[in-house]
């Protein structure tokens, strides 16, 4: 049953610490106030991912993001595990002298159950959460303008992203690539994720390609962007070779398949994840280009 954001019973408040252990996620009371506050910010968030126009697009590792876009994990990625575990822990402790350490927060976080019981889980990082601290705020008592000596914390208008109902929906990438630590992520899984590609795709030699993955982090991206798609087993080897003749890919043969020579394997890679093309609107002038951001254009009726 999907999450109901109209029918919230239960809020929780919590905060992401950086310690000599690793990060360490801790619950932290908070008054009704408070609870409606997050409350707010959640509504803020969902408006803007669900009630704009357009389809919410999934969320791709090696895509270039504005710094709002509208897109979509699965939480069952491997990109995610990080915040897959998080969002499926029970029993966080509490700790009421979290905000303590306030230099060591990565993220604050509330945890949204509704009638129905279903979970929802929404994250900020913690730039503007921390900010108030390092300014001298005041406020007007006894007839007079006072310094406000006691830390003051501040909540932001809504969240980076959140998780529910199997997926992580993102207003704000590049917090979210952030705060799941991503690229960690991906270099742990870079070699597995070109085993698997290299079990879909049979007509090229990717053994080769190993290593210059595991040295390039726009590569890893890559990778791992390839391996999300589902039409692999599907590539010609004609097509491929033809394309790589025609975006200027060098590639050779190797035990009957083919494998980009060296020097073109970063072309190679964006050639598979449909990131460089060639146009020839001149003749006998091919254009090459890399897009840092790709979305499939609608092809036209025939008449």
């Amino acid at each position: 049953m999907p999450f109901n954001c109209q029918q919230i019973q239960a809020v929780e408040f919590g905060v992401c610490l950086d310690t000599d252990e690793g990060e360490s996620y801790r619950l932290m009371p908070c008054v009704a106030e408070v609870q409606e506050v997050l409350k707010e910010m959640l509504a803020a968030t969902w408006g803007a991912i669900f009630d704009a126009d357009g389809e919410i697009q999934e969320f791709s590792p090696a895509e270039k993001y504005a710094p709002t876009e509208r897109v979509w994990a699965a939480l069952a990625s491997d990109l995610v595990t990080k915040h897959r575990d998080v969002y499926e822990a029970e029993n966080l402790p509490i700790d009421t002298g979290a905000l303590d350490h306030v230099n060591q927060i990565v993220s604050y976080f509330g945890n949204f159950r509704d009638a129905g019981g279903n979970k929802l889980m929404a994250i900020r990082r913690a730039a503007q959460f921390k900010g108030v601290l390092h300014k001298k705020l005041i406020r007007f008592s006894d007839d007079a303008l006072r310094i406000i000596k006691d830390n003051v914390f501040k909540l932001d208008t809504d969240f980076d992203y959140f998780i529910c109902d199997g997926k992580v929906y993102i207003l704000r990438p590049s917090a979210f690539i952030f705060t799941s630590e991503m690229d960690n992520q991906l270099a742990a899984c870079a070699m597995a994720n070109v085993e698997r590609i290299a079990e879909d795709i049979t007509c090229v030699d990717f053994d080769g390609l190993k290593k210059f993955v595991s040295g390039h982090k726009l590569a890893m991206r890559l990778v791992a962007a390839i391996r999300s798609r589902n039409d692999l087993t599907a590539i010609s080897t004609r097509r491929l070779n033809a394309e790589c003749k025609d975006s200027g890919i060098k590639v050779v043969q190797k035990d009957g398949k083919l494998t980009p020579a060296e020097g073109s394997e970063m072309g190679f890679l964006m050639l598979l994840d449909r990131r460089r093309y060639t146009l020839t609107l001149i003749d006998k002038q091919p254009e090459t280009y890399e897009a840092p951001s790709r979305h499939t254009a609608p092809r036209a009726d025939k008449t």
